[in-house]
């Protein structure tokens, strides 16, 4: 993915052009560009997230998400849902799993 731009940089870059180099008819033009890159869409969306108690269709790879019973730290792991449970099922059995999210 080495062709993706953080749209911040892109606006970063679009202001410090106007700051070396402006006249009033491009400055407005950069800031219709500015408009503009601030309102395309994120090209990494956020994540959608799905409560556990709504499984996904079986046998299809998914991101769960969990929380450990000792210190709270939230993990992740990639499962399916298989015969009413999640698998692979030898996982660490203190881990709560809250949610899953499409790969």
């Amino acid at each position: 993915m080495s062709d993706l731009i953080d749209r911040e940089d892109a606006i970063d870059a679009i202001n410090a052009y106007l700051g070396l180099s402006a006249v009033s008819r491009t400055i407005q033009n950069m800031t219709s560009i500015q408009e503009i890159l601030e309102n395309l869409p994120s090209a990494q969306p956020e994540r959608v997230w799905t409560p556990c108690d709504i499984p996904p269709k079986h046998h299809r790879d998914v991101i769960v998400r969990g929380v450990e019973a000792i210190g709270g730290e939230c993990v992740y792991k990639v499962m399916q849902w298989d015969v009413d449970t999640w698998r692979p099922k030898n996982y660490a059995p203190s881990i709560t799993w809250l949610d899953w999210s499409e790969i």
